[in-house]
């Protein structure tokens, strides 16, 4: 499902970061007998805070605007942690990079009735005219590896008008045999996952029929990577069994390495091996707060979690040199 109340978070890099998690446990000492007591909640949460100096111009008209977008903590983030370097050893390589779809529309190439247009950070997708019962931005074909599981992401954020949005891959231009998608109308992240027993496929970015010349939707962070695979449904606590790793390999992951599972943003605790099977086991903190589906996606290639805006100070010289330091928390009430 697509989520629902969630922005991209700008795209320049923090001249500072910290990143940590609050809650959970407490400790508590009897002023009469001096026994301590652990009390545990599951609300064990990340928070990070984003420091930036020396923002100019267009990059400081993104921050003033999205901190408006914000309203306070009515609209939530989407974050990336951005401290640590991946240390394991399973291929993260992008198939499709937000650089280049943002750069340029080639492979990416607009039809009779869509079109991409460069709008700062992010691209949007316009009505030319009344949309047919299939209306598409494709991309050129891709090199898949047969039956690797790979994820399929992007960020919608609203424009103009209403409009579904799909994500789809087809075996041929203008195909959806691989992957069909699943509508969304709000604006938010959509994750589909998908594997195919070919090597060749075609990405593509879809909205169904409008009958409103002119509409238009933002798309952002727009990704196919390889992922695995929940095995099986209703898991909770700090370890989860996973498939689709590639088979009977040590440290495809290590502790300290991030992933992300059901919007959730997980930290490894212990190394990660697959059997001959492709199977493995996550040890990871803070625990699951919601169970994730069977065959839900591990997120490892670029790993998220959500977030609300907890407090700013924003900073102005006399030259005009603006500065900001901006605290988030991670949302645990969705």
């Amino acid at each position: 499902m697509p989520d629902l109340t969630y922005l991209p978070f700008p795209g320049k890099l923090p001249s500072v970061i910290s990143w940590r998690t609050v809650g959970g446990g407490r400790a508590v000492s009897s002023p009469f007998t001096g026994k301590t007591t652990v009390l545990s909640r599951a609300n064990t949460r990340w928070l990070a805070t984003f420091d930036y100096s020396a923002v100019w111009d267009d990059d400081r008209r993104a921050f003033n605007s999205l901190l408006s977008k914000l309203r306070g903590q009515e609209v939530g983030l989407i974050l990336e942690p951005l401290t640590m370097d991946f240390g394991g050893s399973v291929g993260r390589g992008e198939l499709i990079t937000n650089t280049d779809f943002l750069a340029t529309i080639s492979p990416w190439v607009s039809s009779d009735v869509l079109t991409l247009i460069a709008s700062q950070s992010f691209r949007q997708i316009k009505n030319l005219t009344v949309l047919a019962a299939v209306a598409r931005i494709n991309h050129g074909s891709i090199t898949i590896a047969a039956n690797q599981q790979y994820h399929f992401m992007a960020d919608v954020i609203k424009g103009k008008g209403a409009n579904a949005n799909l994500l789809q891959v087809g075996t041929t231009l203008n195909g959806l045999e691989i992957l069909t998608g699943t509508a969304f109308t709000t604006p938010g992240r959509i994750v589909e996952t998908f594997s195919d027993p070919g090597v060749v496929a075609f990405p593509a970015l879809r909205q169904t029929a409008s009958a409103v010349i002119g509409d238009f939707w933002y798309y952002d962070n727009v990704t196919i990577a390889p992922c695995a695979l929940v095995d099986g449904a209703a898991q909770v606590g700090n370890v989860l069994e996973t498939d689709k790793w590639p088979l009977s390999t040590d440290e495809l992951m290590v502790k300290d390495d991030y992933f992300t599972i059901n919007h959730e943003l997980k930290q490894l605790t212990e190394n990660v091996d697959s059997d001959a099977t492709g199977k493995a086991t996550l040890i990871f903190e803070p625990p699951i707060r919601v169970s994730p589906a069977d065959n839900d996606p591990i997120i490892y290639s670029k790993p998220y979690g959500r977030f609300l805006l907890q407090d700013y100070q924003e900073r102005t010289s006399k030259t005009f040199e603006t500065s900001y330091s901006l605290e988030f928390i991670e949302d645990i009430g969705v």
